[in-house]
């Protein structure tokens, strides 16, 4: 069987969107009904999210130097996971649109998934029992990749986001081993950034007050610290790119 994998890069793509143009709570307003929101969510099985092609060519890369037998499916438009529908509650609307988004797949002749954020991870692991979903393994980057040992002389802190510190121990710690290869003086914060609903306040004044540099691990973290003071903040893929450039203390240091 070929390794024929598939990049999720969904969740930046509507991070995007949704920062850009509206906030979460709005969904829940007065003026938009439940019965509304459902029908929103029924025409959403049949959405294409467009591919965020930056992030794919430097997983890409990271692949190629770690698993290079993993032959990347690249697509101009990845079929939506139904990740709203689900955490709202709304099963048989989310059942339809993983339908969708695997029936896809299978075509494509994908047998592997490749999760780059915590929220998409955790919406395939705990319906990874689904019949739609048991043709594929379910593999989160920091599985995949290595990078040899740079130990730069850097002050770093990363935010493992909720997800991974709360539901999957073995990946927090392979994230953990993923960056002290790379940095030989990083700290990790583990904590909620506020999601949809904006920045947590205790998070952000621990940010500010303690760390010049911090690297986020998912979008929706990044999105609410990216505007912190006295504090520059990156995102995974920004770093993993130049880490594999051998450029990257030129990245800090502007």
């Amino acid at each position: 069987m070929s390794n024929r994998c598939i990049i999720l890069t969904q969740a930046y793509t509507i991070t995007k969107l949704i920062h850009n143009k509206f906030r979460i709570e709005s969904l829940f307003s007065n003026r938009f009904r439940i019965k509304t929101l459902q029908n929103l969510l029924h025409f959403s099985q049949y959405l294409y999210i467009p591919v965020d092609h930056k992030i794919t060519q430097i997983v890409k890369k990271l692949l190629h130097t770690s698993n290079p037998d993993m032959e990347v499916v690249e697509l101009f438009y990845e079929p939506y996971t139904g990740y709203l529908s689900y955490v709202l509650g709304f099963q048989e609307n989310f059942k339809a649109t993983i339908f969708n988004f695997t029936y896809h797949l299978i075509r494509k002749r994908v047998n592997y998934l490749i999760t780059i954020d915590p929220h998409i991870h955790y919406l395939l692991i705990e319906n990874q029992d689904l019949t739609y979903l048991k043709s594929f393994e379910i593999l989160n980057i920091y599985e995949l990749v290595k990078l040899k040992s740079n130990c730069l002389n850097l002050k770093i802190h990363i935010v493992l986001p909720c997800f991974y510190r709360n539901f999957y121990t073995k990946l927090t710690n392979q994230i953990t081993k993923f960056f002290q290869n790379i940095f030989a003086n990083v700290s990790f914060l583990s904590r909620c950034c506020g999601n949809f609903y904006g920045i947590d306040y205790v998070t952000r004044k621990l940010i500010e007050q303690s760390y010049k540099f911090t690297i986020t691990l998912c979008p929706i973290c990044y999105f609410n610290f990216k505007e912190l003071r006295n504090c520059k903040v990156f995102d995974q893929f920004e770093i993993l790119n130049y880490t594999m450039n051998l450029s990257i203390n030129e990245k800090f240091s502007k």
